[in-house]
């Protein structure tokens, strides 16, 4: 959640907050979260604010739709990756 901020320069109080559209940080999150662990949606669901395992999969999906054209999300998921390791 921390390289999502420090990349995004927002809070993690912001990445956290549902129901906002177009929320980069929280897409971004969400997508690198899914990928690079374990945990199953419905769990992701409850750490980003409560929401369903549905809604974590649409974000995630939203995501790898924006494919090879999403450049601006591309480069900061990079960015977030080598803040990881």
């Amino acid at each position: 959640m921390k390289a999502g901020c420090d990349v995004f320069g927002v809070s993690e109080e912001q990445v956290l907050r549902r129901g906002t559209r177009r929320n980069r940080a929280r897409l971004a999150a969400v997508y690198l979260c899914r990928w690079r662990t374990g945990v199953r949606v419905s769990e992701m669901g409850r750490h980003f604010g409560g929401v369903n395992g549905q809604a974590v999969s649409k974000l995630v999906g939203e995501a790898e739709a924006e494919g090879p054209r999403g450049r601006e999300l591309n480069c900061r998921l990079s960015a977030m990756e080598e803040t990881l390791g």
